[in-house]
């Protein structure tokens, strides 16, 4: 059988024949494929005999269907990339055949790691990690040690391994992968590329899987875990990351489980595991565990730009709000019901209601505190500490990345006023009222003490006095608070704050789990393995659906997933539309429905630099009611543009339906720039002008012998503020 993707021309020669060719030369070769989409969606290393060499699509993801083991012939010009030699462009691939035995690897010493065996499979022996990570991340090279010599292992964007434990420092290990090369202005490195945790083998003991939290209850819980080997059974814990209490449980084994009973609800508790076997002892970071609660778990969901509720899954689960009055009055009425604390973790603020309410707050003997962003925003609701009556700090001025969460903690103390406010809205008249925004609360404990834990660690202690010199923002905070809360009802609800834990990993592993459908609402969306993710879940066969903010983000993933066929849309009708979630499995009931919701935005800056959090909600009725937003906003970015007027500019567009020109007669009444951009029907960007201080009248002719016959939308911008009209060629 042959599957062919591309017509391939050109005669075949052997690989180790098309190394030797010049640069720029078109060759093509047969080789069998070492690896499938563990490496990337992109590229295929891929091997014939005592040579190999790898082949890279520049656009979309082609090489999806091309799995370990397929027999590929590929024609494409040579080209050395960082180092690497590679055929890029390709004019033409075929699969040859499928599910033959890949080659084995080739085992070599780090000393092997040269020219001659790039692009090889091969293996190394006995060697230890050399760093201080505890999980493999995207885009980053992790440092073994094999005898003398240091060989860099790259994980790749994408990789299976992302998320992956790191092999503990004791742990001696071996480790096959394809031979890669990179060089830059500075130094040129042979690297190692593992596929898949299959690649990583054990010589003694090591832990296979991360301490993980079952049976969970009010009074305690499971701790899991598993090693290379069979190994001893400690787990140690306490209170404290001092820890101070052991148990130690009888035999030997692999897979390892221990239960704390007689614990407090809703108290977060630290762990370590350790397991020793032949003399050599592997123990887990301190990882934080937390009881359930004896809260409600009542939970309340609101957004300030309508919903379709005829998506609902029944009459009454529908969103506890849909204005940005309602939002904005839900939070006001849980501040002025606190009783003791009230902790703000609030980009900025430029609302009376709020500020006010905290302020009352304050006055009748609450304790108010709050952490505000440093230099990037006003936060004009906090200019005067007289005037606003408690305590706040702002991450430093000098920083210039962001605290950017949006979240209110109150009365964490008590079990039955307790609640948790999240979601992506800041407190300002743009946010609330016109900007896309979603706010979700939740009455519970445990919820509460974990945020409230984060809050401390940036407020710098736990009392009513802030502490900057102990204050802890970016990449300075530590992983220290659970990961994983079950809420009253049963609910489990995953919470992750950056950088210090590894967000995109856990909505990377999310999105693993589709099996219908994917649905993202998001400002932005830059960061690659994210997109990969989604992707992924297209090619599992689940239905992708995003919508996009069109003046943040109009390239990068967003370009990237619309070009590998996922439906995508840029959103017009807002200044900013400002959501950050994404839905998992909303539209099959026998599944697991998701909500990832919260401040973190899908970028590097979110994942790596700015304070943020996530939170992972596994529970059908909320997911449900979150698409019925989503349904609304899919439909306005489908079928709407804002054709509203704009305050001292008017613009007319002529002949409309038009086959030649297009004419765009405007009128400003103040000198201020004008960005016009026009976008065809899915949301693309095809051609943009700047008139820059505009004031008068301006006739803009755009010439449209090149647009095929189709809707397109012109959009005016001026500053802050843009209408979109709608024309047809």
């Amino acid at each position: 059988l042959i599957l062919t993707f591309f017509k391939v021309n050109g005669q075949v020669i052997k690989i180790s024949e098309a190394r030797l060719r010049d640069t720029g030369t078109v060759v093509t070769v047969r080789g069998m494929a070492t690896h499938g989409v563990e490496i990337g969606q992109r590229i295929r290393y891929f091997q014939e005999g005592n040579a190999a060499i790898s082949a890279f699509y520049a656009t979309g993801a082609p090489f999806a269907a091309v799995k370990r083991g397929d027999s590929i012939e590929v024609s494409g010009k040579l080209k050395v990339f960082n180092g690497l030699l590679e055929i890029d462009p390709i004019n033409s691939y075929a699969i040859i055949s499928s599910n033959n035995p890949v080659p084995a690897p080739l085992s070599i010493s780090a000393a092997g790691l040269v020219e001659a065996n790039e692009s090889k499979l091969v293996k190394l022996t006995g060697g230890t990690y050399s760093g201080t990570a505890t999980s493999f991340t995207g885009g980053a090279n992790f440092n073994f040690i094999f005898g003398a010599t240091t060989v860099q292992v790259r994980i790749n964007a994408g990789s299976a391994l992302v998320g992956k434990l790191v092999p503990s420092p004791t742990s001696l290990v071996n480790i096959t992968g394809l031979c890669s090369e990179f060089t830059n202005a500075t130094s040129s490195t042979y690297q190692l590329l593992p596929r898949d945790s299959a690649d990583i083998e054990f010589q003694n003991i090591a832990l296979t899987t991360a301490p993980t939290q079952s049976n969970v209850t009010t009074t305690g819980f499971r701790v899991n875990w598993g090693t290379s080997i069979s190994g001893t059974t400690q787990l140690k814990y306490g209170l404290t990351t001092a820890l101070g209490t052991t148990i130690d449980s009888v035999g030997t084994r692999s897979a390892h489980s221990v239960t704390l009973g007689g614990l407090t609800p809703a108290t977060i508790y630290y762990t370590q595991v350790v397991s020793t076997a032949n003399g050599v002892s592997v123990s887990s970071q301190i990882t934080a565990f937390i009881t359930a609660s004896t809260s409600s778990g009542d939970v309340r969901v609101y957004f300030n730009r309508g919903a379709d509720t005829s998506f609902a899954s029944s009459a009454s689960n529908k969103p506890s709000g849909l204005t940005g009055l309602a939002l904005e009055d839900a939070i006001v009425a849980r501040i002025d019901a606190a009783t003791k604390t009230v902790d703000v973790a609030m980009y900025n603020n430029n609302t009376g209601k709020v500020s006010a309410a905290l302020k009352a707050a304050g006055k009748r003997g609450v304790r108010v505190r709050y952490v505000a962003d440093g230099a990037s925003t006003r936060n004009i609701a906090l200019t005067d500490s007289s005037f606003v009556g408690f305590p706040f700090l702002r991450r430093p001025a000098t920083d210039a990345d962001l605290m950017h969460n949006k979240f209110l903690v109150i009365d964490a103390a008590d079990a039955a006023k307790a609640w948790l406010i999240g979601g992506s809205t800041n407190l300002t008249t743009f946010q609330l009222a016109s900007d896309p925004n979603n706010l979700i609360m939740f009455q519970d404990q445990g919820l509460a003490r974990t945020y409230a834990a984060e809050f401390d660690e940036m407020w710098g202690s736990s009392t009513a006095t802030p502490n900057p010199s102990a204050a802890r923002f970016g990449p300075l905070k530590s992983d220290n608070t659970p990961h994983s809360v079950i809420i009253g009802g049963g609910k489990r609800v995953d919470v992750y704050f950056s950088p210090s834990d590894k967000t995109s990993n856990a909505i990377i592993n999310a999105i693993g789990t589709a099996n219908n459908d994917v649905e993202l609402a998001l400002l932005t969306f830059t960061y690659f393995d994210l997109g990969t993710a989604v992707n992924s879940a297209r090619l599992r066969g689940a239905t992708v659906r995003g919508i996009v903010d069109d003046s943040t983000d109009t390239g990068s993933q967003f370009g990237f997933l619309l070009r590998s066929g996922n439906n995508m849309r840029l959103d017009r009708t807002a200044d900013l539309f400002h959501h950050k979630y994404c839905l998992i499995d909303a539209k099959i009931a026998n599944s697991n429905p998701i909500t990832v919701t919260g401040s973190h935005n899908w970028s590097s800056a979110a994942e790596n630099r700015n304070d943020e959090n996530a939170m992972i909600i596994y529970d059908a009725a909320i997911t449900n009611i979150y698409l019925q937003e989503f349904e609304a906003r899919w439909k306005e970015v489908s079928t709407s543009v804002n054709d509203t007027k704009l305050e001292g500019f008017d613009v007319k567009i002529f002949p409309n339906p038009s086959a030649d020109i297009l004419n765009l007669e405007m009128k400003n009444e103040i000198s201020e720039s004008v960005n016009i951009t026009v976008f065809n029907g899915i949301g693309q960007p095809i051609e943009s002008h700047i008139l820059n201080g505009m004031k008068g009248s301006n006739l803009k002719t755009i010439p449209l012998s090149n647009y095929p016959v189709g809707q397109y939308y012109v959009r005016f911008g001026l500053g802050e503020k843009s209408i979109t009209k709608v024309i047809q060629v």
